[in-house]
Order: C-alpha cells, then structure tokens, then sequence
C-alpha cells in the first residue's frame, strides 16, 4: 500500500459515534482497493454492521462482502468460496475459525510457516495508523509518513 484517504461521517458526541467508514487504498502496483463499513444506530439496535472489501483493477476484482463468502471475477471467470466461520460438516469442525487454529497449532509444532508473516503484520498496523491520521486531517497519507 502506497497511501490511504479515509472518510466517515461522526453522528454523536464522541470520535466513536461514526455511521459509516471509506477507506481507499492505493496499492504500489497502481490498482485501488476500498474497504467501506457502515453501521446503523449501533447502540440502538446492537453490534449491527454492513462492510465490504474490495480490490478492483481494469483486469479482476475480488469483494469480500457482508454475508459470508469470498467473490473474484475477472473477464473470463468467476468464482465464489464460501467463507462460514464455523460449521461442523459430517462431524468435523470446518470454517475459518477451526482452520486458524489448525494452522496456529502447526506453526507452533514447527511444521509450516505462519500464513501471515511479521513484515505483513507491521504493514498492516501501519495501515491502521495512515487511516486513523487521514480520519483527522482529512487527507491522503502515504504511509511514507508513518514509517518515519
């Protein structure tokens, strides 16, 4: 990721009370992802919201919606993976959870490579804090900035 803009719209007192949240992500190979995050009287109606991922080049897409599920599309295919956090299918736990402590339990025995990696975490916080800074100046940050 190159650089992030963030926007929210802030409906109550505090810095919490935000209805919805955009985040556009310039990626160094020149393509655009947006994550977009909105909610509706969350302390009203509960922990209640609606998001989205998507990364969308000229050439593919991949969205991460809302209810459960994973969709890539490009010009010649499309492909769905259903993404249920827990299932338990002819008595066996299946899901993203079961899978990530599965793959948790192997990286502590030694026998693969943690999925994420160090560099990828430390990315991704940096991430987090580019999007926390454009939210309050109201502008693009490269996270130049942030690795400072």
């Amino acid at each position: 990721v190159d650089s992030v803009r963030a926007t929210s719209r802030v409906s109550g007192k505090m810095d919490l009370d935000r209805d919805f949240l955009q985040v556009e992500l310039k990626l160094k190979n020149k393509s655009v992802a947006f994550i977009e995050s909105s909610w509706s009287l969350p302390r009203v109606q509960g922990p209640f919201a609606h998001s989205n991922f998507r990364i969308i080049t000229e050439e593919q897409s991949i969205e991460i919606p809302f209810e459960p599920g994973i969709k890539c599309a490009s010009s010649n295919s499309y492909f769905e993976y259903d993404t249920m956090d827990f299932q338990v299918q002819y008595g066996n736990p299946i899901g993203n959870t079961p899978n990530m402590i599965n793959h948790f339990v192997e990286v502590i025995k030694g026998n693969v490579e943690p999925v994420v990696s160090l560099k990828d975490a430390i990315e991704a916080l940096t991430v987090s804090e580019a999007i926390k800074l454009s939210l309050a100046r109201g502008d693009e940050v490269f996270l130049e900035e942030i690795n400072k």
